[in-house]
């Protein structure tokens, strides 16, 4: 399974700060006028995901299948930002 990648704590770590990157700069197209309602509409619903994706990874480091969990959302939660930036462009 693919949650061995998280086993390391400086692993985890780092990708957490990506996660929590992301849930930060989500919006800002939106902001900038760069992108329309249903992008914010699609990357709040990713961001929530990569909220709780963030969650499983920092508090239950130790247990695996909520690591486990935490690399399905992310993977989910991949493909949702891409459908909001396909969204976004194309309405």
């Amino acid at each position: 399974s693919s949650y061995v990648k998280f086993n390391d704590d400086r692993t985890r770590k780092t990708a957490a700060g990506f996660l929590a990157t992301f849930i930060i700069l989500s919006p800002v197209p939106y902001i900038l006028d760069l992108m329309p309602m249903a992008y914010l509409i699609i990357i709040t619903i990713s961001s929530l995901i990569a909220f709780i994706a963030l969650f499983n990874l920092l508090k239950n480091s130790k247990n695996a299948s909520m690591l486990a969990k935490a690399d399905e959302l992310i993977k989910i939660n991949m493909l949702i930002a891409i459908i909001a930036f396909l969204a976004g462009s194309l309405l």
